[in-house]
């Protein structure tokens, strides 16, 4: 059966549309005008990048906040429908380390479209600036912890494996969660709160998933 736009709308609500999806990705190509004005009724913009193929939601600018206050003469704003998540220092750290690694395979232009990693490289990338010292076990179940919140944000994906050693995608729309000039900012961020104690650490900015609230 093929998808119809209706399909794209629902799936999008759920997380992003990526190229390899090839029904999906065709029908929403076809019918782009009509789902970005359905989302527009509801305050939503469909972002399409199809130079790395994919597309997700996002919430657009509002010329106000929720609530009482605005002028009657004015339309009010419409309630936020993507949830923010506000990161921790460590949460931060690991998603710029695989944001900076996907940056390196884009650099080797070897010709492959898709940056995968094992659970050991994973650990490898990380061991640096997040390893326990001398606690392998919580090293490894911290890490783990990381990577299951990394595919809930949509910007890892599981794809084969054995149980030990399984392999993980980085996603492209990890560009548009941490962009270069934001990039820039988290690393300043990142290297401010270095030194302070692990209960305090805390960043900017949140986190914007990418389906909506039910």
């Amino acid at each position: 059966m093929n998808p119809t736009h209706r399909h794209v709308i629902i799936r999008l609500l759920h997380g992003p549309i990526n190229q390899e999806d090839i029904p999906l990705w065709s029908r929403m190509n076809q019918d782009l005008p009509r789902i970005r004005k359905h989302f527009e009724e509801m305050g939503l913009e469909v972002i399409r990048n199809e130079a790395s193929g994919y597309a997700y939601l996002c919430q657009r600018a509002s010329n106000g906040d929720e609530g009482e206050g605005w002028p009657e003469s004015t339309e009010p704003p419409l309630p936020k429908l993507m949830r923010a998540v506000r990161l921790r220092y460590k949460q931060t750290l690991f998603l710029v380390l695989l944001r900076e690694e996907l940056i390196r395979f884009e650099n080797k232009q070897d010709g492959a479209d898709f940056l995968f990693l094992k659970l050991s490289e994973i650990r490898d990338l990380c061991s640096p600036f997040i390893g326990e010292q001398g606690d392998e076990k919580k090293f490894h179940d911290f890490v783990d912890a990381l990577i299951v919140r990394a595919c809930e944000w949509g910007v890892l994906k599981k794809i084969r494996g054995s149980r030990e050693e399984p392999v993980y995608r980085v996603e492209r729309i990890l560009e548009a969660k941490l962009p270069p000039t934001m990039l820039q900012q988290v690393r300043e961020e990142l290297q401010k709160q270095a030194g302070a104690p692990a209960d305090e650490l805390d960043t900017e900015p949140e986190l914007e998933e990418d389906h909506a609230d039910a």
